[in-house]
């Protein structure tokens, strides 16, 4: 995994990390998919480009870094916090 220090990358960085690479749309937004979702089209997910939070339109649930590990991984706030000091400091 790569490390960057830019925050504005830091979401897409996370969801390359887990194979889930964000796709640029012409509104300004990135488009994905939450792995524990199933999308035909995998553009369930969305981001602001330049912002650090998402949106699933399957569950209509979204948050920050934090939550976006949490569902990528299925793992606690605590492990997902400990993640991301451990990679992205």
């Amino acid at each position: 995994m790569t490390r960057n220090s830019s925050k504005s990358n830091l979401l897409a960085q996370i969801f390359a990390a887990e194979e889930n690479l964000l796709h640029p749309t012409a509104s300004g937004f990135r488009n994905g998919h939450e792995p524990v979702h199933s999308s035909a089209s995998g553009t369930c997910m969305n981001t602001p480009a330049e912002e650090n939070h998402y949106y699933c339109h399957n569950c209509q649930q979204g948050d920050g870094t934090v939550e976006a590990v949490m569902s990528l991984k299925g793992i606690s706030r605590e492990k997902a916090e400990a993640y991301l000091r451990a990679f992205f400091g």
